[in-house]
């Protein structure tokens, strides 16, 4: 992960959207099946890693098939389990607000949704940690077998992609 947070702020990626699965399909939370899977494993490292000054990190919440965040209840113990990663001094703040992308708000409502507002609490409380940022999200780090990526690979061994990025944001 500390290679890979090198190779992306030396060439002007200055996030990482993780994708972040709910566990047990349209049931409750189950902290321990989300804390546990290895799908997680890459934002836990990145959380980890002595370089993630470098970069920030955000949510990218896949609530599709096999994932499914349904019902108020469960939309409100996914907003405090993210809550606590919004806490992490590299989490991505736009405008001093946490940024968390919803893939599909699939299985939510007004209700649900409604509480992610205790986020607002939260940054009005902590104003020293937030910043603001200019934002454009590019498709992907490295969904290669979903055919979206810009890290290095079999085809494209010499970062073509990455390097555009470094061209466009840092002009060199």
């Amino acid at each position: 992960m500390q290679r890979q947070i090198d190779l992306a702020a030396d060439h002007g990626l200055a996030f990482f959207s993780f994708c972040w699965y709910w566990h047990d399909n349209k049931g409750p939370i189950n902290v321990k099946a989300i804390e546990e899977d290895s799908k997680h494993l890459p934002m836990r490292l990145f959380m980890q890693a002595k370089n993630n000054s470098r970069m920030e990190f955000c949510l990218l919440v896949a609530n599709h098939g096999g994932f499914e965040i349904v019902g108020p209840e469960a939309w409100k113990q996914a907003a405090d389990y993210w809550i606590a990663l919004f806490k992490h001094p590299r989490y991505l703040r736009v405008e001093g607000k946490p940024l968390l992308v919803i893939f599909s708000p699939r299985g939510s409502n007004a209700q649900g949704l409604a509480y992610l507002e205790r986020m607002a609490s939260w940054i009005d409380a902590h104003p020293d940690q937030t910043t603001k940022d200019r934002l454009a999200m590019v498709y992907a780090w490295n969904e290669i077998g979903e055919g979206g990526w810009l890290v290095p690979c079999r085809d494209d061994p010499d970062g073509a992609y990455l390097k555009v990025i470094r061209r466009v944001v840092l002009g060199e």
